[in-house]
């Protein structure tokens, strides 16, 4: 007797279903969708016991037609596509035609449903993924369809949902997700009978506070930029360090996607600005021509694939960086212009006759007489205005300005200060670079050396010179002044992760900058140097000379400040 048979249809749909359908989420997720193409201004979810025991979305779009009512549950029935050459431009969010048979799967289903012009409408009722009612009805404009008893024929399936309310979080997130993608559609969330969560039509901001809470909103920039993709939304301010991602979310087109490029073009643009491990909030909204997007990668249309991922990073990385900057303008060209020295770590080579805190802060010199000092946008006030009272612990300034109270991470913002010198120095291609006594081999996993020697010029522009030395090694002949040798293997290892994640510049735009801020932590002043009054002066000085003074290159603050009313409040005054 044969081993190999063909599935009954019934059992062969809820396979198929298991790869659409996931939880009631997945059901709200499809229906939605489907409202939205519909051209839907007002959608209303209701769910019961988590969406267990029931789910409806109603919604005042074009609605279906008699005769399409029963086909649209047959499998791969689509209104959005009709051949394969449609595949290619795929401008709606739904087009598989696997949601609804997918749904009546798995669960009961009831439609109702009527046109726009029509003088009667379309009940059907599915059981089984069969049409037992089919008959005239009357019904608002729109669409209304009703899932009850979610996999209450596949037993195995419905004991991996979670709790109600663990099921109705994940609806009620979805939901939110949705109401930022399109703040213009008003939104209403039902549970057990009761109004859960309403989004009336409104401005994204608006939907930002409403979905991610206030406290976000308030720290959020906008992001534009038109060409050579389009991206628009809102990140957050650095100093916003949540502890997961869950606050980052991308959409393409309007379609909520989960994209591993996306993500590191975001977090690349905070390498360091925010610490490792921690994650800002962003609302980002991709605009990409449909013939450059590859949204038929998984059932469940969360992953895309584009034509051009280097296009699409790189404006990423321009539009958050350009929303970020704390400068209206750059102020290191104007320092070249004047003919002050570009700065290089051997500025800030140990010079034997000076004391320990003066060598490192060589690379502070004052503002040239006349010139006039462009302040940053994001400071409350510029550094060089708080009157410094001391040092505390031999590592925090002690300042004072406008009624508030500033305690300074010396060691922290003098590394920001390096960094920003180092890196416009790697970019204008001045980054001072020591050759090594006997060049130092170093042996990587197979297919890195040729991720490394194929970005051997790009990594020469941040000090680092690597050659092949036979299959599996790369010889390093110079390494940027200053860098500590035995951080050049763990740096190769961490710059081929990147390189093989995404395309060469993007990785190395990061990983460059990691190694710059590495170099600078190891050049600067640390907790427990005694610094004198000028040259904590020249720190702070500096501080407002840098485009992005915030953090350190690892995320961490650089100051810390409390209101004389606080500081009154705390004393009972």
């Amino acid at each position: 007797m044969s081993k190999i048979r063909v599935l009954p249809d019934s059992v062969a749909r809820k396979i198929a279903a298991g790869e659409v359908i996931e939880r009631p989420a997945s059901v709200v997720k499809e229906l939605i969708e489907n409202s939205l193409d519909a051209g839907a201004q007002r959608i209303v979810v209701e769910i019961a016991q988590g969406g267990r025991a029931r789910i409806a979305v109603t919604d005042d779009g074009e609605g279906i037609a008699r005769e399409d009512a029963v086909v649209a549950f047959q499998p791969h029935a689509t209104s959005k596509i009709r051949d394969d050459r449609d595949l290619c431009g795929i401008s709606t969010l739904g087009f598989r035609g696997e949601a609804l048979p997918s749904i009546a799967a798995v669960a009961d289903v009831e439609l109702w449903t009527c046109q726009r012009e029509a003088d009667v409408g379309t009940h059907v009722l599915l059981r089984a993924g069969k049409p037992v009612v089919v008959e005239d009805a009357g019904a608002p404009a729109g669409c209304r369809i009703e899932v009850r008893d979610l996999f209450n024929g596949t037993p195995a399936r419905r004991k991996f949902l979670k709790a109600p309310p663990t099921e109705a979080s994940h609806v009620a997130q979805l939901v939110g997700r949705f109401a930022l993608a399109r703040p213009e559609i008003g939104f209403e969330l039902r549970q057990d009978a009761r109004a859960a969560v309403t989004f009336p039509p409104a401005g994204r901001r608006e939907r930002i506070r409403r979905v991610l809470g206030a406290e976000i909103e308030e720290e959020m920039r906008e992001v534009e930029l038109e060409a050579p993709v389009r991206v628009s939304g809102f990140v957050s301010h650095p100093h916003v360090a949540l502890a997961s991602p869950r606050s980052i979310l991308f959409f393409i087109n309007g379609r909520l996607v989960r994209d591993r490029l996306l993500q590191h073009a975001l977090m690349a643009a905070y390498a360091t600005l925010v610490p490792r491990g921690r994650y800002p909030a962003a609302v980002l909204l991709l605009g990409v021509p449909p013939e450059e997007v590859d949204v038929n990668v998984h059932p469940m249309k969360l992953e895309v694939r584009f034509r051009n991922g280097q296009a699409v990073h790189e404006a990423i990385g321009r539009a958050v960086r350009d929303a970020l900057r704390t400068r209206a303008a750059s102020t290191e060209a104007a320092r070249v212009g004047e003919g002050e020295p570009v700065y290089s770590p051997a500025s800030i080579a140990p010079d034997r006759s000076a004391a320990p805190a003066a060598r490192a802060l060589r690379l502070l010199p004052a503002p040239a007489v006349g010139r006039s000092m462009p302040l940053p946008l994001e400071a409350p006030g510029p550094f060089s205005s708080l009157r410094v009272v001391g040092q505390v612990f031999d590592g925090y300034l002690v300042c004072e300005g406008e009624g508030e109270l500033w305690l300074i991470d010396q060691h922290a913002a003098h590394e920001r200060v390096a960094f920003e010198r180092l890196r416009a120095a790697r970019q204008r291609g001045r980054v001072e670079r020591q050759a090594m006594l006997i060049p130092q081999p170093v042996e990587v996993a197979a297919g890195e050396a040729e991720l490394l020697t194929g970005a051997a010029d790009e990594l020469a522009a941040c000090g680092l010179e690597v050659e092949p030395f036979g299959d599996r090694t790369l010889l390093v002949r110079t390494v940027p002044a200053l860098f500590p040798a035995t951080s050049i293997a763990p740096l190769l290892r961490a710059l081929t992760a990147d390189l093989a994640e995404v395309e060469r510049s993007h990785a190395l735009e990061a990983r460059s900058d990691a190694l710059l801020a590495t170099i600078a932590c190891h050049s600067v002043v640390r907790v427990g140097q005694k610094l004198g009054e000028t040259e904590m002066r020249a720190l702070l000085t500096a501080m407002d000379e840098i485009e992005s003074n915030s953090n350190c290159p690892h995320g961490r603050p650089v100051a810390r400040r409390m209101t004389r009313a606080e500081l009154e409040r705390r004393f009972g005054r």
